[in-house]
């Protein structure tokens, strides 16, 4: 089940397809729940417009983050909570 971008309590969690990834509304972060370290995931950046997403997506598959779980904030500030990191 996919929650709701922005609710109290985490982050929209889902499979980092290609389609999930286009329906993101832009603006969001994004982060993968494949890691270079616990608190440094493989792809971390705010969702680009739909102009742009073309290349964003190249970026997510060579970091190998691509069909794996992956987590929707409302912003980097939430991402950074959730992660804890400063």
């Amino acid at each position: 089940m996919i929650m709701p971008v922005g609710r109290q309590t985490g982050p929209e969690s889902g499979k980092l397809t290609k389609e999930f990834f286009m329906n993101l509304p832009a603006g969001v972060f994004l982060a993968s729940n494949v890691a270079h370290s616990p608190s440094e995931p493989s792809f971390a950046e705010y969702v680009a417009p739909l102009a742009e997403r073309e290349n964003q997506w190249r970026r997510i598959r060579a970091t190998r983050a691509d069909q794996r779980l992956c987590h929707v904030f409302k912003d980097e500030a939430a991402f950074r909570e959730c992660w804890g990191k400063p």
